[in-house]
């Protein structure tokens, strides 16, 4: 009776606990990665390689470029992509 009785309060806890865990992982993610994670946007002029995610399911992908490029950046499509 007192575990049905404290439920409401368990599940509070259970969401914050959780809440905190994965704003933890993020932080970690991002403190991990911060030299590869860029911000800010590019700048057009600026010289950028892609991810050539068309190989990466081929099995013969050892032997294939992992990026294209370089390319130079013309303009930005959206304002909103990145907030």
């Amino acid at each position: 009776m007192r575990q049905l009785e404290r439920r409401q309060e368990d599940i509070d806890a259970a969401a914050k606990a959780l809440a905190k865990s994965r704003f933890k992982s993020k932080e970690d993610f991002e403190w991990k990665y911060r030299k590869r994670l860029r911000k800010e946007f590019y700048k057009p002029g600026e010289l950028v390689l892609v991810r050539n995610s068309e190989v990466e399911s081929r099995l013969n992908r050892k032997t294939k470029p992992r990026y294209l490029g370089p390319y130079e950046v013309c303009r930005r499509q959206k304002e909103d992509l990145m907030s």
